[in-house]
Parts: structure tokens; sequence; C-alpha cells
């Protein structure tokens, strides 16, 4: 296995691939888009101290509202503050690197809160695994709340593009129903979830967060990779796009995340069960996520 990280561009990856016995390498965790810069749209990236939406690019905690910069063209605040920061290597080998990103640092940091975020990376299992940790720190002298997760990217074809897509599966337990990526109403169990769990073909249009996510997925095509997350991983994004001309794209997302969309503004009116962490001053939020190739 190689895996290529950009330590300036929010210790996101680049590429991940594998290769065979017989030397033939399969790209892994990939956006499968011929010609595409891969440092503007990486294949993978952390998203942290949120992730996907807040909508409005606004949000209140005890009491105080807080406003953000709008990152996307809905108004809203998208995939948290990190994944274009540049991170510091703090070590690394052949096998592993740790990154870290300290907002206390930088300049108009989207977050009202100083924090740190810490990535590591490595390839283990006789390089048939990957493990990436996802930590967050609190830097800051009050509490907050917070949340964190990966968003990688597979192929949505075999190698011979349109002769089969890639299956999905996974352990959810509900669906939020949404409107622009918004939950609109408490998670709920449906046709769909039932879908994802028995396993589905990536050909219809898909964009949801799903609660009761068990810590397992699997995307099998030309390879299989088996994601486990750590159990702070309470919720799993699926995207599966088309472009505006209804054409399919060539790629899918299958994202582990701690919290749902626009999760802060739902823990503020009382929602249940939305991941969202509250860190006190000096206290860690850590994940872990494992990609397995087979």
């Amino acid at each position: 296995m190689t895996v290529r990280i950009a330590a300036d561009r929010g210790a996101s990856l680049l590429s991940v691939t594998s290769r065979s016995r017989f030397g033939v390498d399969t790209p892994i965790i990939t956006r499968a888009v011929p010609g595409e810069d891969e440092r503007l749209k990486p294949p993978c990236f952390v998203m942290a101290p949120w992730t996907n939406r807040v909508k409005d690019a606004a949000f209140t905690f005890k009491g105080t509202r807080h406003q953000l910069k709008p990152s996307s063209a809905d108004g809203s605040a998208i995939h948290g503050d990190v994944r274009s920061r540049p991170f510091k290597i703090l070590d690394r080998s052949p096998i592993s690197a740790r990154l870290r990103f300290d907002s206390a640092e930088h300049q108009g940091v989207n977050f009202p809160w100083s924090f740190a975020c810490e990535v590591r990376y490595e390839i283990e299992e006789h390089a048939r695994a990957l493990r990436v940790d996802v930590s967050i720190l609190n830097t800051d002298t009050t509490e907050f709340p917070c949340g964190c997760g990966l968003h990688p990217y597979f192929a949505r074809f075999n190698v011979d593009r349109r002769a089969s897509r890639v299956k999905i599966c996974a352990g959810v337990g509900s669906r939020y129903p949404s409107r622009a990526n918004i939950p609109v109403a408490s998670a709920g169990s449906d046709g769909l979830t039932r879908a994802l769990r028995a396993g589905f073909f990536a050909g219809q249009s898909v964009d949801d967060v799903f609660a009761g996510f068990d810590g397992r997925a699997y995307i099998t095509g030309d390879s299989r990779v088996t994601i486990n997350a750590s159990p702070e991983h309470e919720h799993l994004v699926v995207y599966v796009p088309r472009k505006a001309n209804a054409e399919e794209e060539l790629f899918i997302a299958v994202e582990p995340v701690t919290m749902v969309n626009d999760g802060f503004n739902l823990f503020a009116r009382g929602e249940r069960n939305t991941g969202v962490r509250v860190l006190q001053p000096g206290q860690w939020l850590r994940t872990w996520t494992r990609f397995e190739i087979s």
C-alpha cells in the first residue's frame, strides 16, 4: 500500500493505492476523475471541528448565538474548518505520519473557540489496512460543542467504468428526513435504510445522513474496502451524486462521522442522539477509522 498525504492541505489524503502480488496498482480511495487536480479535490479529507453542514452558518450554544462564515453556495458552513489548512508534521516513519493543526496559530479560523486537531495515519496488517486517527483538543478556556469525521471517496464503477457499479453496505439503523441536506425531523427506519443494510448498487442518487451506525461499512467493486470506525462515529453519510445534466458521477462517498448534519442546531433544540460532543478545556475527542483492503 502507498499513501500520499498533503500536510499543507488539511492533512488530506491525495491517494491510497494497493499493489497486488502481480505488481498491479489499484486505487482504493479515489475520486476516479481523469485529469482532476487531487490537491484541489482530494480523495479524502478531514472534517473538524464539525461535519457536513451548519444551517445558515449559525448556531446557538449555551444561550449565545454564534455566526460562522458561510462556505457553501447554500449559505451553510460546510465540512468544518481544517480541510484546507496547513498542518505541522509531528512525526513520521515509512508506515505512519502524525500531523497537527492549532487554530490559535492561524488567522480567520471559522470557529468561535480555539482548538487543535491531530491526525495520524498508519499502514498496518501487512500493508492491507490503513488506520486513521482523528482527534480534537479543546485549547480554549471554556467548553464548546464539536464533532469530526472523514470524507473518503471511492470509484463508483469497476475499472471498465460502465460494466458494473460498486455495491455499498453499512450497518445503519435509521435515516434523517432532510431538505437541502438539513434534517427536518427525527431519524426513522425506511426503505433506503433497509437497502443500505442489505447492500445496494450505487445506481440511484443518494445524499443522506444515517443514524445508529454500528461502525462497519463495505464498498465492493474491483476491490473490497471494509470500513471499521470507532464507537464515536454514530452517523454515516452516503453520497451517490449525479451531475447537473443527470449523468452519473464517477465517484461516491461513504463518510463515517460523529455527528449528524446541522448537529449544533439540533443539539441546541434538545434533539437526542445528535452525536455532538461538548469538550471541556483540555479535553480530547479521539476517534479512529480503519480501511481494510481485500
